[in-house]
């Protein structure tokens, strides 16, 4: 038990931190907002801030008229996201 609490304590903060600032960098260079979304807990102020600032001005209700206009993306969201979901309902309305 020592073993593995020393283990757990023996974290490099620069270390952990370097290696997010990189995977931050890449996200960045290769315009990833999926992945950055993934990995940041401030979905607001990513979708609000900066999409509104970098991709388009508004960018929520731009992406929200977008998907009611276009039924292939909103199938394309329901299969990437909701299939879940979409299979529950399926069972609950088969019992």
């Amino acid at each position: 038990m020592k073993q593995s609490f020393a283990k757990l304590i023996n974290i490099s903060i620069d270390k952990e931190y370097d290696k997010l600032l990189l995977e931050i960098s890449d996200i960045i260079t290769q315009q990833d907002y999926k992945r950055a979304l993934e990995i940041c807990n401030l979905k607001t102020e990513i979708t609000k801030g900066l999409a509104d600032k970098y991709l388009v001005p508004g960018y929520l209700d731009f992406a929200e008229r977008l998907i009611k206009k276009d039924a292939v993306l909103r199938n394309k969201l329901k299969e990437s996201h909701f299939e879940r979901i979409e299979r529950g309902v399926q069972v609950l309305e088969v019992h």
